[in-house]
């Protein structure tokens, strides 16, 4: 006779399928001991990064702490009524590291950039696992370390770099978190990151179209010559702006 499926079950089968696959993508949660990761996995679910989704607001409390598996997540820092892009978070990260450090609110906003996937715990939950486990707090703390390298960087392109250099830098620190060459971003949103005049994005974007290192194609930019991409950024693009998940 027929026998009706335990929904419950299968629900829970692909819940573990959803949570397997997105920390084997997460660069952190890929680093994790076994037993570390079954301590974490307890309270991690899946979910969709859509375009625009914020994560973060400044001054608000961090509800959730996000592990990318594809995507990218753009921090943004404001100062009304002025904001700008300071940090670029792909599959090697997490948000929320105020409230795991202990802080009660978030500092700047953010929001997803590329529409990917990941997983999120609570970020009061991960504090706690976190200060019980070490070596998911070493693992934290080595990514933090990483963003605060990527932060200062972006500090000296904004006040050392021309715009071109800057441009050239973002595009690539996008494309390595993305792990694609087509980037679906607009002039505004790239001049928004930046800080800068619309207009001087798009003056830029066409001489690297013309040097055939970028694609220009209805709302996408597409990198074709990575290499000199690299040369135009010079000095600006070293250290962590360089690194891609592995």
């Amino acid at each position: 006779p027929y026998e009706c499926p335990d929904v419950a079950k299968m629900l829970s089968h692909h819940l573990a399928i959803g949570l397997d696959a997105n920390s084997a993508l997460n660069e952190i949660l890929k680093s994790l001991s076994p037993a570390d990761y079954a301590v974490l996995k307890r309270y991690l679910e899946p979910i969709d990064l859509p375009r625009r989704m914020t994560l973060e607001y400044p001054g608000r409390a961090v509800e959730h702490c996000y592990f990318p598996s594809s995507g990218v997540v753009s921090v943004v820092a404001h100062s009304k009524p002025e904001s700008v892009e300071i940090a670029l978070i792909g599959r090697e990260g997490v948000t929320g590291l105020s409230a795991v450090s202990g802080g009660e609110r978030g500092f700047h906003e953010v929001t997803v950039l590329i529409e990917g996937q990941g997983l999120r715990m609570s970020a009061s939950r991960l504090q706690e696992v976190a200060a019980s486990r070490p070596e998911i707090a070493s693992a934290i703390r080595k990514f933090e370390f990483s963003l605060q390298q990527q932060i200062a960087e972006t500090a000296l392109a904004a006040s050392r770099f021309t715009l071109e250099q800057r441009l050239a830098r973002w595009l690539l620190l996008l494309s390595n978190r993305a792990e694609t060459d087509g980037l679906a971003v607009t002039h505004e949103t790239i001049a928004w990151k930046l800080g800068v005049r619309r207009a001087g994005v798009t003056q830029a974007l066409r001489a690297f179209s013309d040097a055939r290192s970028i694609r220009l194609d209805r709302g996408m930019i597409i990198v074709e010559n990575r290499d000199e991409l690299i040369r135009v950024a010079r000095g600006a693009y070293s250290g962590p702006a360089q690194r891609s998940p592995t």
